[in-house]
């Protein structure tokens, strides 16, 4: 994937020819890719193809059998412990002990990397937690203590533990996991408000599909035997090959119904003649979550597809292009 059309600043995070796995055997070779500021990748894969043990090696908890990991530019291994933990904070599907700790205590243990020696905290940690507490709504929480919490309200406490150390990348493992499903759409919302408003760069975990389409800029699919794919989470349904990957493991992407043809962002008007309804609301997707990057001048263009053809785009006084990625199709937007 092009990351010119992902953002204008370099790379936060960048993974060189990286090899993960336990006593020398590799579970994953040669992975490369960088990620930015702003961006929600989700790592995708059956049960036991890696998925865990990436973010654990992404998240310097286990070190990788081969190949680099730069936040910044500058490799993980030279970080201190503290300073990395100014940069990357991490929630594990493993369940810490926390015992009869309060929920705003359990909170405060994220603002960790900044506080003193004694652990006392500032007027602005204590704003950070607060701001917390409003966004994920769990002030009816803050003092119950934690282990008289449901799974769902104690994986909602831990997030906002992770959220309190403020780093630029957050790393996810399975988040979703034990809420239901108002909570999975109230998280939904987090992970777009987080990443949009607060510029951070999360990397998730996840079986959900649905998920994956609605949030990520990015999704990385692992394959029972250590091969991947990486590009737009849409792309695995209009890529042919990134398909073709996906049918091989068993995966398959259920239908979601389709809304309206028209979609504005900031001067472009687009119009959407695509046959296909699923086609349709995965190109709407697409073109939500990266609004900011077509907002450069005012035009007008129509996007059409039959099933099984590429998509033909026709703007204002431009020639008239065919492109088979939708990848593609925001980049020769965002060009305008």
């Amino acid at each position: 994937m092009n990351s010119k059309i992902i953002t204008s600043n370099g790379p936060i995070l960048e993974i060189s020819k990286l090899s993960i796995g336990y006593e020398k055997k590799p579970i994953l070779k040669d992975l490369s890719f960088k990620a930015f500021k702003g961006e929600v990748l989700c790592v995708m894969g059956s049960n036991g193809s890696g998925k865990s043990t990436l973010l654990k090696t992404l998240s310097h908890l286990i070190d990788p059998l081969s190949g680099s990991i730069k936040i910044k530019g500058k490799k993980i291994e030279s970080f201190s412990p503290l300073d990395f933990a100014k940069e990357v904070s991490v929630l594990l599907t493993e369940r810490p002990s926390l015992g009869s700790m309060k929920v705003k205590e359990v909170l405060s243990l994220g603002r960790f990397p900044y506080t003193s020696f004694w652990g006392s905290m500032s007027l602005a940690d204590e704003s950070i937690i607060d701001d917390i507490i409003d966004l994920l709504k769990i002030r009816n929480l803050i003092n119950k203590t934690y282990d008289t919490l449901s799974d769902g309200q104690k994986q909602k406490v831990l997030l906002g533990r992770t959220l309190a150390q403020d780093t630029p990348i957050i790393i996810l493992d399975e988040p979703t996991s034990f809420l239901d499903i108002p909570r999975k759409v109230e998280f939904l919302e987090n992970l777009k408000f987080l990443a949009k408003e607060k510029n951070k760069m999360i990397i998730l975990s996840s079986h959900d599909w649905d998920l994956a389409l609605k949030a990520s800029h990015s999704l990385l699919f692992i394959g029972k035997d250590g091969k991947f794919k990486k590009g737009f989470p849409e792309d695995f349904y209009f890529n042919k090959e990134f398909k073709g990957f996906l049918i091989k493991e068993d995966f398959k992407i259920s239908n979601q119904i389709s809304r309206g043809s028209t979609f504005q962002a900031g001067g472009l008007n687009i119009k959407l003649n695509i046959e296909n309804q699923f086609e349709k609301e995965l190109i709407f997707k697409a073109l939500e979550k990266r609004k900011s990057l077509l907002q450069k001048v005012k035009s007008s263009f129509i996007i059409s597809k039959e099933v099984n053809s590429p998509f033909l785009i026709q703007g204002t006084n431009t020639p008239s292009t065919k492109l088979s990625e939708i990848s593609k199709v925001i980049e020769h937007l965002s060009a305008f």
